[in-house]
């Protein structure tokens, strides 16, 4: 009996450990990240590697670009469908502030800091950086983050991405 056991919490503590190989690219799931919305939900088919879009105010597309039937939605609750991850504004307003700790010049960050206090916090923010090398900065800020976020997101769903980059 207790073998038993032993047998099954082993086999259980095996199949968490190893991760479940998905034919997408790690930059597939870094697009989600930067093109998501919350308007439009990307589903990744964990045994395919395809991935479907569903329009909460729009058109919806399976994993072939095929148009969807509102009917046929419900199959995106079945398991090996996982939703990919977004980068809401509040992250996105987050990913700026820590930037702006990056920011060595004492007058741009001080403007930059401003920035996010108006109206149209992303708009002013970016438009401060247009033309200063920090705006390359920024960007390379910006993608070292999503990759973090892309990495975790494979790892808190036990996913590798083995797809071609």
């Amino acid at each position: 009996m207790h073998f038993s056991r032993y047998l099954i919490f082993r086999s259980i503590t095996v199949d968490l450990l190893m991760k479940k190989k998905v034919n997408i690219a790690l930059d597939d799931v870094l697009e989600s990240l930067e093109l998501g919305s919350l308007e439009i939900t990307q589903y990744l088919n964990t045994e395919t590697g395809g991935i479907a879009m569903i329009g909460e105010y729009s058109d919806s597309f399976d994993e072939n670009g095929e148009p969807l039937d509102p009917d046929d939605l419900d199959k995106f609750e079945d398991e090996k469908y996982i939703a990919l991850p977004i980068v809401d504004s509040n992250e996105g307003y987050r990913d700026m502030e820590a930037f702006i700790e990056t920011v060595k010049d004492s007058s741009l960050r001080n403007r930059l800091e401003n920035a996010l206090s108006q109206k149209r916090p992303f708009r002013r923010f970016k438009d401060l950086l247009i033309g200063l090398d920090e705006a390359e900065r920024w960007y390379e800020f910006q993608a070292a983050r999503n990759r973090r976020r892309a990495l975790e997101w494979l790892e808190e769903n036990n996913l590798e991405a083995v797809g071609k980059t």
